[in-house]
């Protein structure tokens, strides 16, 4: 009980920060199969967009910041889990079901010795071998 109320409170305190259309850090890791078994991980840039239960992602890499490389698009219920729908965007495959959490937490930092409280909210993906792993990170600091 205490856990479920503890999520509601986190919830209602991330979701107005996550709604907003604000850039989001994105990593992508993915078997590299040009070669032995290897991992290849890409950076980039996402816009996230949280309206009720509703999250839509663009994460941009390679293509630069005005063409998204895979969008997401799905539901997040309030415990933070999300179910969506992946999309290659620019390639002929086919869209593919994935899972994921979001998290937000919340910690004091020393910031040239001036407290913020530095929130920060994560998306994730988990790994699956013969898919990718995508995880999106997000923070925002305000004065003490």
């Amino acid at each position: 009980m205490n856990r479920a109320i503890a999520a509601l409170v986190l919830m209602s305190i991330a979701l107005p920060c996550a709604a907003a259309d604000t850039t989001w850090q994105f990593l992508r890791v993915r078997r590299d199969l040009n070669g032995a078994m290897s991992y290849v991980s890409t950076t980039g840039t996402a816009k996230v967009s949280i309206d009720e239960a509703r999250i839509h992602i663009d994460a941009f890499g390679s293509l630069g910041p005005k063409e998204p490389e895979l969008t997401f698009e799905g539901a997040i219920d309030e415990s933070g889990a999300i179910r969506a729908t992946a999309t290659l965007m620019h390639t002929d495959a086919l869209p593919y079901t994935v899972t994921g959490r979001m998290h937000s937490w919340t910690q004091v930092e020393n910031w040239a010795g001036r407290p913020k409280v530095v929130t920060f909210h994560e998306i994730t993906f988990p790994f699956d071998p013969s898919f990718e792993l995508y995880a999106f990170l997000s923070k925002e600091a305000r004065d003490q």
